[in-house]
């Protein structure tokens, strides 16, 4: 049997490529004959050096990926003699949503596409997960599918949970345990992991507060805190040491590993960790793909819709404010960044004894100030993260914004060829479910009647107002060449409504 020929392009950060491991292993489950070339930036390539998914790749370095940037056709024409891309695929798939990516992946011969095209100066979106997920861009509070189940989605393969999807090496995990058990000897203390940088300040929780958790850690369950982080994040070390007693430091119930760890070190030791608390950043998704729980403390741009750990179990904290997520990182941040202070200290350690003491006590939720959230794995395959609770000052606006965001799960889960799983919206009264459909229904008919009418999408004040998502991929259909997917969404979205209707006069759960 002939081989079915992969290239995934996955120009990216290392997050991003953790993100891409349950896609690999999808394809190897799917098609047994596969063979998968990677197209990835050399640094970040490490972290896949144990993981048996992947038959060859074409690796670039980070300058060579910046130059890319600049679209310089000199620096494209480059990377287009590596041997492996004059070859002819199966499937290509372009995970990196930029138009020198893009501009790859049209002069790479391939009988289907998935991802964004260049066709001249124009991007091209012809299959629906990809005009999705650029339709998210500016609509990032409508979407609730995770990256991860977005990228399976554009691998063409069906949605499965994946768990513990990251590899160790053994010699590796042995001495890292080995350490551990030097510092911390015979005695059973939970071993946590902290993570206090990010790759952008405004995405950093105060190392003030770090510090004020690690030491309600300390005193209630005799934790130990290890701290990991890059070189550049050293400094942080010494912020975060400045507000702990010196016995902590001297006596190892505070582990500074920043910049001490390489990545294969970095991954056996989060294994070893019961749980890491972290910015969105690389780490928390290697936690979460070694089996390790997780707390995301979800700041500004950071958006744990898209963005928050894969897997069932872990738990993401944000600010209950109506302008989160943040839209303003293009202004430099007028508003002054008031998320980094509302996420307290008192409420991450609520959630962190939670996972400690394997509870689920609703108290520790609802006495928290902030937005929690947790993760689990919905009957059909994908992601899903609860509202665990409604605090007392949480904006009306952001409580009708969580529940817009389930209800379009439902109908976009119809167009994206989805079952649904309608226990994402049980905690929900039937008369504001009925609410809000009956303003879609009429919004889809009027959106088709426009489209019927003008042959275009025009910017309908009540339309985006309802989902500027649905707007703009109907645009970017258009724009795409595909015009006829949007008669075909509109229906898909209908028929999905009628099924919600048919749902809510089921006596359970209201019963």
């Amino acid at each position: 049997m002939n081989p079915f020929r992969v290239l995934i392009i996955q120009l990216a950060r290392m997050g991003d490529i953790v993100q891409t491991l349950p896609l690999l292993i999808r394809l190897r489950e799917e098609i047994p004959n596969i063979h998968i070339t990677f197209l990835c930036i050399d640094r970040f390539s490490e972290i896949l050096k144990v993981t048996p998914l992947i038959n060859r790749y074409v690796k670039i370095s980070t300058d060579k990926a910046l130059k890319l940037l600049k679209l310089d056709n000199s620096n494209i024409e480059i990377l287009l003699q590596h041997p492996f891309l004059k070859e002819a695929y199966d499937l290509l798939i372009n995970l990196t949503h930029d138009f020198p990516s893009a501009i790859i992946s049209d002069r790479i011969k391939a009988l289907e596409k998935t991802g964004a095209i260049a066709e001249g100066d124009r991007l091209i979106l012809k299959d629906r997960w990809t005009r999705y997920i650029f339709s998210c861009v500016e609509n990032r509070e409508e979407n609730s599918f995770n990256l991860v189940d977005i990228h399976i989605g554009m691998g063409k393969v069906s949605h499965r949970p994946v768990v513990k999807y990251l590899f160790t090496e053994k010699r590796v995990e042995e001495n890292i345990k080995g350490f551990i058990r030097s510092l911390v000897g015979s005695k059973k203390s939970p071993i946590i992991a902290f993570h206090m940088g990010a790759n952008r300040f405004h995405r950093t929780w105060p190392i003030e507060n770090f510090a004020y958790l690690a030491k309600e850690l300390i005193k209630h369950y005799e934790a130990r805190i290890v701290l990991t982080g890059s070189q550049q994040e050293e400094p942080l070390f010494y912020e975060f040491a400045s507000k702990m007693p010196l016995d902590y430091i001297e006596t190892n119930q505070v582990i500074n590993l920043i910049g001490k760890t390489k990545l294969r070190d970095l991954i056996a030791l989060l294994k070893c960790c019961n749980l890491l608390i972290s910015n969105d950043t690389g780490p928390i998704h290697i936690a979460a793909a070694v089996g390790t729980p997780t707390v995301g403390i979800y700041l500004s741009t950071a958006y744990p819709s898209e963005t928050a750990p894969y897997g069932e179990g872990h738990y993401v904290i944000h600010p209950s404010i109506a302008c989160y997520p943040c839209l303003d990182e293009p202004l430099g941040f007028p508003c002054g960044l008031p998320c980094r202070q509302t996420v307290s200290p008192q409420d991450v350690f609520k959630l962190s004894s939670r996972i400690i003491e394997n509870t689920e006590r609703e108290e520790e939720t609802n006495s928290v100030d902030s937005i929690v959230l947790s993760s689990r794995f919905l009957s059909n395959g994908t992601l899903f993260y609860k509202l665990l609770n409604v605090p007392s000052k949480i904006p009306s606006a952001l409580v009708d914004k969580k529940l817009k965001q389930r209800l379009l799960r439902l109908l976009w889960e119809g167009v994206l060829e989805i079952p649904s799983d309608f226990s994402i919206i049980y905690d929900e009264s039937p008369h504001n479910i009925l609410s809000w459909l009956t303003k879609i229904s009429v919004a889809l008919e009027g959106l088709l009647l426009l489209i019927q009418e003008k042959k275009y999408v025009v910017d309908n004040p009540s339309l985006k107002g309802l989902s500027g998502l649905l707007v703009d991929f109907a645009k970017l259909s258009i724009y795409s060449g595909c015009p006829e997917e949007i008669p075909k969404t509109i229906f898909s979205m209908v028929r999905r409504l009628s099924e919600i209707q048919r749902w809510i006069k089921k006596p359970f759960p209201y019963a």
